[in-house]
């Protein structure tokens, strides 16, 4: 079966221009306003942008974790991400 490239006319699923962080339940820009392309196995061509997470990416959703907006689980994949742990 052959589909559609990612983005193009008639592909099974539409991507959005970019993707931010999502950090204690809403979408947030990354710190530093960075992204990266995010590129297609299939045909090596960049179907959208990622948000790049830092170092203050990583304290963001921390900070999210004590105000007590993520699980448990996610606080601690945050803080061995920054170095906490």
């Amino acid at each position: 079966m052959i589909y559609a490239a990612p983005g193009a006319a008639g592909a099974k699923i539409q991507y959005q221009a970019k993707y931010d962080n999502f950090i204690g339940g809403k979408w947030v820009a990354p710190v530093k306003g960075q992204y990266f392309d995010v590129i297609s196995p299939i045909n090596g061509r960049a179907y959208t942008k990622a948000a790049r997470s830092g170092h203050h990416s990583g304290i963001q959703r921390v900070s999210a974790r004590l105000r007590g907006e993520l699980g448990a689980q996610v606080g601690v994949e945050a803080g061995v991400a920054v170095g906490i742990f």
